[in-house]
């Protein structure tokens, strides 16, 4: 399972509304609604504590969709991902 973040609208938003404060809609959130890093660990811990398949490997990337070289590192970790799953796979057989 890949989880993918964009790192640069949660920047923008927590500085364009200040008011925004994620405890409003995750009342368990206990880290400081201020910083950036705290909202990003919190949200993968949503994803990966309510993964169903807890013996399949789950990745995460914080990504900025304007950059385009961090996309590519990406798209290069989900394909080499889904190749190393298929050899895998393949050589079970």
């Amino acid at each position: 399972m890949y989880c993918s973040i964009d790192r640069g609208y949660v920047i923008e938003e927590l500085e364009k509304v200040p008011k925004s404060d994620i405890r409003q809609y995750f009342s368990d959130f206990t880290g400081d609604h201020r910083s950036v890093r705290d909202v990003q660990f919190f949200l993968v811990d949503k994803f990966e504590t309510s993964r169903k398949d807890r013996a399949r490997p789950f990745f995460y990337h914080y990504t900025t969709a304007i950059d385009t070289e961090n996309i590519r590192r990406v798209f290069v970790d989900v394909r080499d991902t889904i190749l190393q799953q298929n050899l895998k796979s393949l050589m079970m057989q």
